[in-house]
């Protein structure tokens, strides 16, 4: 009688207990994988997107302007060359028509 039924409490219990384990062991694997992604993903945006620094917006219109000689030297900062995903530079602004 009562001995049986705490034994199979005790099973039920134990049963219980290793559902709620996996739960868990599931949730961290799954949090781990989403981090590691998205930690995979930050590093690729950080070797393209670089620091902004103060002399890079600074405006300079001869280096814009292809026919001013003498800027053959200098160089747009970064995000200018820099198209979005899927966007093509022909067309673009800073091309005459």
């Amino acid at each position: 009688g009562l001995s049986k039924l705490l034994k199979q409490e005790r099973q039920l219990r134990v049963g219980q207990m290793n559902d709620a384990l996996h739960q868990v062991r599931v949730g961290v694997g799954l949090k781990s994988l989403l981090y590691r992604t998205e930690q995979a993903a930050l590093d690729v945006q950080l070797q393209r997107y670089q620091v902004l620094r103060k002399g890079d917006l600074k405006s300079n219109t001869a280096l814009i302007e292809h026919s001013v000689r003498g800027v053959s030297d200098l160089h747009l900062p970064w995000f200018w060359t820099l198209s979005a995903p899927g966007e093509s530079r022909s067309g673009s602004w800073d091309e005459e028509s």
